[in-house]
């Protein structure tokens, strides 16, 4: 094992930036052919990639509670559906009346989304939106930042990581040199910060 430590074999790493860091560092989310700043928590239901993508004919439940609760903010309103959800499964409350005004939405979904309808049609009518809106609201932060892209010109951010990873770490930096035009000097990593 302390053999695999050194050669890295076995190492792996994840890295989570807050989108402030993401946004500052020059990220971009390519959809359909276009660039777009990625969303941020305070206006993420504002931002124009989210409207773009989240549409009631694929996120119903989702689309659902964020029009209930008009939030703006992806915290508040996950942490909305989370604590109905919860509630719903302790007895508390019934989202029973919820789905009955979604489900036409819903099935229409999970007739070209086989995983959808197995959850769908695993959850309890009374719980069934809150969980299903929960599992719309990850496929669509996945949606939006699995098309994250690196910086076409070199940032900050993305120098500091690519030189923390390959001299702390051992690791190659692959997407460095995806990285525009990036000279001789922008390609060698120092030893030392200059």
């Amino acid at each position: 094992m302390k053999e695999d430590r050194e050669n890295n074999t076995n190492n792996k790493i994840a890295l989570v930036l807050g989108s402030g860091a993401t946004v500052g560092g020059n990220f971009k989310v390519k959809y359909e052919g276009k660039d777009y700043e990625p969303p941020m928590d305070h206006n993420f239901f504002e931002t124009p990639l989210v409207k773009v993508i989240l549409r009631p004919k694929e996120y119903p439940a989702l689309c659902y509670y964020q029009k209930r609760f008009k939030e703006k903010s992806f915290e508040a309103t996950f942490s909305k559906i989370d604590l109905i959800a919860k509630l719903c499964l302790g007895k508390v409350i019934s989202e029973e009346y919820a789905y009955d005004e979604i489900k036409n939405l819903m099935a229409e979904k999970a007739k070209s989304d086989t995983s959808y309808k197995i959850k769908m049609e695993d959850e309890c009518c009374c719980w069934r939106t809150p969980s299903m809106a929960a599992w719309e609201f990850i496929s669509l932060i996945s949606r939006i930042y699995g098309k994250l892209e690196i910086p076409k010109k070199t940032s900050p951010l993305h120098d500091l990581l690519r030189r923390s990873l390959v001299r702390r770490h051992n690791l190659s930096f692959p997407q460095a040199e995806r990285v525009g035009n990036l000279s001789e000097k922008q390609r060698k990593i120092p030893d030392k910060p200059e």
